[in-house]
């Protein structure tokens, strides 16, 4: 019997399966540093993520992530 968990699918019916790509350019350093700095904080939309790269405060709110997630849910 094979599983089959339906993620892909999804993506692809709502044209998002470049979620999963790889562009040309990937900055190993900069990963690191976003997620080494990566910390929950709660904020006016509730719980956010927030880190910093390079001097650069990035805020991930639930909105913000509901709009890059919409076509996975």
């Amino acid at each position: 019997m094979t599983e089959k968990f339906g993620f892909v699918d999804k993506l692809l019916r709502n044209n998002c399966l470049g979620l999963l790509e790889l562009g040309n350019v990937i900055y190993p350093r900069l990963v690191h540093l976003f997620y080494a700095n990566l910390k929950v904080k709660f904020g006016d939309h509730g719980l956010c993520l927030e880190t910093h790269v390079k001097s650069v405060r990035i805020t991930l709110t639930r909105p913000l992530l509901n709009r890059f997630l919409v076509c996975i849910m």
